[in-house]
C-alpha cells in the first residue's frame, strides 16, 4: 500500500490512508501532507481501529443482505403479477410458477400458454435468476463478515499486545487490503 521510499503518498487508497494514518498516530511521519501531530484518534491502538474497519464491513454488508431479501421478493412479485396479467392464471398458480421457475426447479406443469407468457418467460429466467444468485450471495456474505469479524477480533485481542506496532501494521495492510 506505502512504499518506503516514495514521496508521493497519494497512491494510498482512502480506507487504508485512514487506517495508516489513525495507526501511525504516534510517529512524526506524516501521511498526505498532514502532519501525525495534527491527526485525529492518535491514542487508538491497531486493534480498536481493525474492529472499526470491521464494523463499516459489517453495517455495509447487513444493509446489502437486507436490500436482497426486499429484492427477492419483488422478483418473485413481479413474475406472479405479470404472470397474472399475461396468462390470466390466478394468483396461487402465479406465484406457484414464478417461485419454480426463478429457482430454476422447472417441473414443467404450468407452463405459459401464450407467445406474450412465453417472450416474458425467457427474460424473467435470464435476469430473474442471476438476480437471485446475486442476491443470495449478499445474503450469506453477512454472516460471513460476521464470522471473520468475530475471529479477527479474538486472534487481535489475544496478540495485539505481544506484538510490534510495525508488525501489526504488516499484518494489518498483508491481509485487509490485497
Amino acid at each position: 500500500i506505502i512504499d518506503e521510499g516514495d514521496e508521493n503518498k497519494s497512491s494510498i487508497t482512502g480506507s487504508a490512508r485512514n487506517t495508516l494514518e489513525k495507526m501511525d498516530g504516534n510517529n512524526a511521519m506524516a501521511v498526505d501532507g498532514i502532519p501525525a501531530s495534527e491527526r485525529q484518534d492518535k491514542d487508538k491502538d491497531v486493534a480498536e481501529i481493525m474492529i472499526e474497519e470491521w464494523d463499516d464491513v459489517i453495517a455495509e454488508s447487513r444493509n446489502s443482505a437486507v436490500m436482497s431479501g426486499v429484492f427477492i421478493i419483488l422478483i418473485v412479485l413481479s413474475g406472479t403479477f405479470a404472470m397474472i396479467w399475461i396468462e390470466g392464471w390466478d394468483y396461487l398458480l402465479a406465484f406457484y410458477w414464478a417461485c419454480q421457475t426463478v429457482t430454476t426447479v422447472g417441473y414443467g406443469d404450468t407452463p405459459p400458454n401464450s407467445r406474450a407468457g412465453k417472450i416474458f418467460t425467457i427474460f424473467y429466467i435470464i435476469f430473474g435468476v442471476g438476480y437471485l444468485a446475486t442476491c443470495i450471495g449478499n445474503i450469506v456474505r453477512y454472516p460471513m463478515n460476521l464470522r471473520e469479524r468475530h475471529i479477527d477480533q479474538k486472534v487481535l485481542s489475544q496478540f495485539s499486545g505481544d506484538l510490534s506496532s510495525n508488525m501489526l501494521k504488516r499484518l494489518f495492510k498483508a491481509e485487509l487490503f490485497q
